[in-house]
């Protein structure tokens, strides 16, 4: 009857076997993280955690390995300078660069330590004293920046491996102190131009602690959470496959530290942390982790890894989508506190892949769900002891 209410029963309306099917497709997604997670984007932004794909410059040349080190950075006390309040850590994980041990000085690095009493002193490039040299953090790490060996550097100098390219790298700052003296302020250092190590401070010399946090847009207190920066691949440098011979720096003391023109004309860039004003003698731990291809020596007794074209380099593609997912949600993900696995996936996996590079990146998921997997797994590994270190 006209306005007579209708009853209701309990009983649901049964589901169509279109409905049926639908359901069952979003229950198997939901469950298969690698269905909603593209895996070039995951591998980038996830380094310490995320499944190694081959691909990601467009070809598939090499073996795949993940590579971590460990640095506690204690502040300088004991010297002329007294305990210091302040400082960098930065790295440019295009290179695999490594103290070669001879002689008083470093002659290569790629990741560099400053600390200092003082966040308007920079360090010296000159004299006896050029950029990155130092060797002692007591006797000379107040003149100038200490070199610290890449996570991968071991690795590359070894007799079975030829050159190697990054596919991801992260650095993780976590201070141990006491929770009361968690004092001073942090920031995020991303896509720094090597060249303004040497030349970005005030006329001309090297860059500060305070140029640095000019610099970046990210600070906050220094806290008791850690913090994670992960690199951003530089269309430019990140995909050239690199000896150990290769340098970002040139160190000849007692000449001024510069930088080679093969790696000038790349544009490689650094990235890290900067803090000032902490408690001295505040305990710092940095975490590095880095992915890397590398391709066997010829006389290793390791077979030869055919060359696979995959299609156009992925950074591009990457890049944008995490940049669009970024204005999108208002937060960085380059830039950001350490999470679990489960909630950082899970943010990963909210970028949507639209616009031009989705297509890429979904043609790269499907090459490897047909053809590298099938081709490369299988042979991988069989050598996975020197692919997973």
């Amino acid at each position: 009857m006209p306005g007579r209410a209708k009853q209701r029963t309990g009983r649901k309306t049964p589901m169509t076997t279109g409905q049926k099917k639908n359901k069952k497709k979003k229950n198997r997604t939901a469950r298969s993280g690698r269905w909603t997670v593209n895996p070039y984007v995951d591998m980038v932004l996830n380094p310490c955690e995320s499944t190694l794909v081959p691909g990601l410059y467009g070809t598939s040349e090499g073996l795949l390995a993940r590579l971590k080190a460990t640095y506690h950075i204690p502040a300088l006390g004991g010297t002329p300078h007294g305990a210091s309040t302040c400082g960098y850590v930065l790295w440019c994980p295009d290179f695999c660069n490594k103290d070669d041990g001879f002689g008083s000085w470093t002659t290569q690095g790629n990741l560099f330590e400053w600390q200092h009493t003082s966040s308007s002193v920079a360090p010296s490039n000159s004299g006896g004293f050029p950029y990155g040299t130092c060797r002692d953090r007591v006797v000379d790490g107040t003149v100038t920046t200490l070199t610290l060996d890449d996570p991968a550097a071991n690795l590359v100098r070894s007799d079975i491996v030829s050159d190697a390219r990054v596919l991801g790298a992260c650095m993780q700052m976590t201070y141990y102190g006491k929770m009361l003296d968690a004092a001073g302020e942090v920031g995020y250092i991303s896509n720094l131009p090597v060249n303004e190590l040497l030349s970005g401070g005030a006329g001309g010399i090297p860059i500060s602690v305070d140029d640095l946090l000019v610099y970046c847009n990210n600070k906050q207190r220094m806290g008791v959470d850690t913090l994670e920066a992960v690199y951003r691949p530089n269309e430019l440098s990140s995909n050239h496959f690199r000896t150990n011979e290769q340098r970002l720096l040139e160190m000849d003391t007692p000449n001024p530290t510069i930088i080679p023109p093969e790696a000038a004309t790349l544009s490689p860039r650094c990235f890290g942390f900067v803090w000032r004003n902490v408690e001295p003698d505040a305990g710092l731990v940095f975490d590095f982790t880095k992915s890397i291809e590398w391709r066997a020596e010829a006389g290793s007794g390791l077979s030869q890894t055919p060359i696979h074209t995959t299609g156009s380099s992925l950074v591009p593609s990457v890049n944008a989508i995490v940049d669009s997912h970024e204005r999108r949600v208002g937060k960085s993900l380059w830039e950001r506190l350490k999470a679990s696995t489960s909630t950082l996936r899970s943010e990963i996996s909210k970028i949507a892949l639209t616009g031009t590079g989705s297509k890429l990146l979904k043609d790269g998921a499907q090459y490897l769900a047909s053809a590298g997997m099938r081709m490369g797994l299988k042979n991988m590994m069989a050598e996975a002891p020197l692919m997973l270190i």
